[in-house]
């Protein structure tokens, strides 16, 4: 009687034992399992960006002055929206999305040793953010992450795989401007060969202001060449410095020059045996060349001529 009431004293003794031992630790794994998962990250600190791919690849983006830019493609400008949104989705990643706390699980999603390295750092170079990126080998899953040296992985349902090729972060837009307020252009083509210069009324007709009496513009034809500009991409950056080498003499090859309450221009060069034109924006703020897909080029070219030919005909 006196060892079964013993064992009873023992087991409750050992009851309130677990449950002080639950209340003391709940705190401590609720603090764990929740909240950011890079504490203190502020996207507005990061001024510059590294992502490190397994196969050694190595992509670097830099805040200087304001803007983001690819310093490997002599400091063009990048995507600012990506960026900002890449770092708005550092921010909002949670500990609360754990999925692993063992190191061996690394590799089923993806955040081993051929996981993307992306390390984030303020002007001082001090590291605000460093992770590891990866996906499932099935592609499925979708995205996980795992701070550096760190042991537990995190879904990241909202952070798409990340390249280090500077060509996917490039604002690769060759010109901007609003369709809707351009009232005038001037076309260049063939070294000058071809020239025309428009203007458009307030009732929406466009007039050759080339020649002397002004007449009526194909208005269709003026506005596919317009159109056909404002969307144009080019494929990379070859380098800085425009050379009439490169058929950018004076004029080029073929220009565009458009008056939509702010100036905007696109020149175009001779074609290079690569497949590309050599191609640049006067108004950017340095004098950068790029690789327009030849594709592209003849498409515009196509809608000038035709729009050159209709001119003549009248």
């Amino acid at each position: 009687m006196r060892l079964q009431r013993r064992n009873l004293v023992l087991l409750a003794v050992l009851a309130l034992l677990v449950v002080l031992n639950v209340l003391l630790e709940w705190p401590v794994r609720t603090v764990a399992s929740s909240g950011p998962l890079v504490s203190g990250f502020a996207p507005h600190r990061v001024a510059s960006i590294a992502i490190e791919a397994a196969d050694g690849a190595r992509l670097e983006l830099r805040r200087a002055d304001g803007r983001w830019t690819v310093p490997s493609r002599h400091g063009f400008p990048a995507l600012a929206f990506a960026v900002d949104d890449l770092c708005a989705r550092v921010r909002d990643l949670s500990r609360a999305d754990r999925v692993s706390e063992e190191a061996p699980s690394h590799d089923r999603y993806g955040v081993g040793a051929g996981g993307t390295r992306l390390l984030f750092a303020d002007t001082d170079g001090a590291v605000l953010a460093d992770l590891v990126q990866g996906v499932t080998p099935d592609l499925v899953s979708g995205c996980f992450v795992r701070l550096a040296g760190g042991d537990e992985v995190f879904r990241a349902a909202r952070l798409a795989p990340l390249e280090a090729d500077p060509k996917r972060w490039l604002d690769t837009k060759l010109v901007a401007f609003d369709l809707a307020a351009v009232r005038g252009v001037a076309v260049s083509h063939e070294g000058g060969r071809i020239f025309h210069d428009f203007l458009r009324g307030e009732d929406g007709d466009w007039r050759v202001i080339s020649s002397e009496n002004g007449p009526l513009a194909p208005r269709t034809l003026v506005e596919r060449v317009l159109q056909v500009a404002a969307t144009l991409y080019f494929a990379d950056v070859l380098k800085t410095g425009v050379h009439p080498d490169d058929g950018f003499g004076n004029p080029p090859e073929t220009l565009i020059e458009i008056d939509a309450g702010e100036r905007a221009s696109l020149w175009i060069g001779a074609p290079t045996g690569e497949g590309v034109y050599p191609a640049t924006n006067p108004r950017w703020p340095e004098p950068w060349v790029v690789a327009l897909p030849s594709a592209s080029a003849q498409v515009l070219f196509a809608a000038i001529e035709a729009l050159d030919e209709r001119i003549d005909a009248d």
